[in-house]
């Protein structure tokens, strides 16, 4: 028997009045299914972004999204849909390597090391950066409401930049 305040309970009493607990005992695992998940969601995302696929992206993106691109380019939901439409922003690859995934409760920040080749409108792209994806669970389902890139390296000066900004 334990005591909290004036009550007392038993361990069976404390486990089953718990969610935390009671979801532990029952072999809850949503944690690590929503690390997989999420995992999988990043891949599916850059590959829709490869592949302009709109009708994926507009499902997965919340009418708030917004997009802090590696040269500081802000986008919001329909800049960033039409962007990537019209070929402004075209990437031939996206491939994200050491996804950490961070879940509180329907909100969750994933990051990773991406590395990109394509071209905006500053020209060729072809680096790496640090990326942050952040999603809120709506419905039952994973929406991606921020997304922030940042660079760290510049692997070659684009035409009309310097080197070393």
């Amino acid at each position: 028997m334990r005591r909290f305040g004036k009550e007392v309970y038993d361990e069976a009493s404390l486990i089953t009045r718990s969610p935390h607990l009671r979801d532990r005992r029952e072999g809850y695992c949503g944690q690590a299914s929503d690390s997989r998940e999420l995992t999988q969601l990043v891949d599916d995302i850059n590959a829709a972004v490869v592949k302009a696929d709109m009708t994926f992206l507009e499902r997965v993106l919340h009418k708030d999204y917004v997009h802090y691109g590696q040269h500081g380019l802000i986008e919001n939901r329909s800049q960033y849909l039409k962007n990537r439409k019209t070929g402004h922003v075209d990437y031939e690859s996206l491939v994200a390597n050491d996804v950490k995934v961070r879940v509180y409760g329907d909100t969750a920040i994933v990051t990773y090391l991406s590395t990109a080749k394509g071209k905006d409108p500053l020209g060729a792209i072809d680096d790496q950066r640090l990326f942050t994806r952040v999603f809120v669970r709506r419905d039952g389902r994973w929406q991606q409401v921020h997304s922030q890139a940042t660079p760290i390296r510049l692997a070659a000066a684009r035409p009309g930049q310097s080197g070393g900004r």
